[in-house]
């Protein structure tokens, strides 16, 4: 019975989630009647190349930045404590 209710669950993930990325990589290595890697070549040369690297140094340094502050808050114990409520901290 648990398995008939997620079938509409699934059926949404496949249509608006794995037809569209197929389709996307199906339109990627298929070009001029044939199968090719050529979108993927350029894509790792050149100026993408650069803007790739950028990206990816930008986004590292954008998380490591949010983590810092981000990390310590959960383990350290609470600063306040009210009456009737619980704490999740482990501490």
């Amino acid at each position: 019975m648990m398995l008939l209710l997620m079938v509409p669950a699934l059926l949404v993930v496949v249509v608006l989630l794995v037809v569209p990325l197929g389709w996307l990589l199906w339109e990627s290595v298929y070009h001029d009647g044939g199968f090719t890697l050529a979108n993927y070549r350029r894509i790792f040369t050149g100026a993408y190349l650069d803007t790739f690297l950028l990206t990816f140094k930008l986004s590292f340094v954008v998380t490591a930045i949010t983590l810092l502050p981000a990390i310590p808050s959960p383990i350290s114990p609470p600063r306040f404590r009210r009456a009737g409520v619980r704490s999740c901290s482990a501490w």
